[in-house]
């Protein structure tokens, strides 16, 4: 799956394309808007929504398969930065390697998408 062309340039990547590349790109995108357009918003302390099945069940199920261990903390807490090698995240490696990886990555990069969301069309 050569995903490169994708992630090089997202905002210059129309959905039409990625749609055709991805087929599943469609329903995740659909789940993601419903999920959106159901969340409940809150103004205070600043404006937020609480999404509910913002992911489809199978792209959930492949994300919770990813063999990504967790991190023994063994105990030490405090700041973030002490354990920033220890974590996985959906980087340019995981996108290539993983196919869930690589839709959540293009869900994030479609700017079509993103211009959709009600997050945005109320002006925030």
């Amino acid at each position: 799956m050569d995903l490169n062309r994708h992630f090089a340039n997202p905002a210059g990547v129309s959905s039409t394309s990625m749609h055709a590349a991805f087929p599943m790109l469609i329903d995740d995108e659909a789940g993601l808007i419903k999920s959106f357009n159901q969340a409940k918003q809150f103004e205070q302390p600043y404006r937020y929504w609480t999404l509910t099945r913002c992911l489809q069940e199978g792209l959930i199920d492949e994300i919770m398969s990813l063999p990504f261990e967790a991190a023994s903390l063994e105990g030490v807490s405090g700041k973030r930065e002490l354990h920033n090698p220890t974590r996985n995240y959906f980087d340019q490696a995981a996108i290539a390697k993983f196919p869930a990886c690589a839709r959540v990555g293009l869900l994030g990069a479609d700017l079509e998408l993103a211009e959709r969301l009600p997050a945005n069309q109320s002006g925030v």
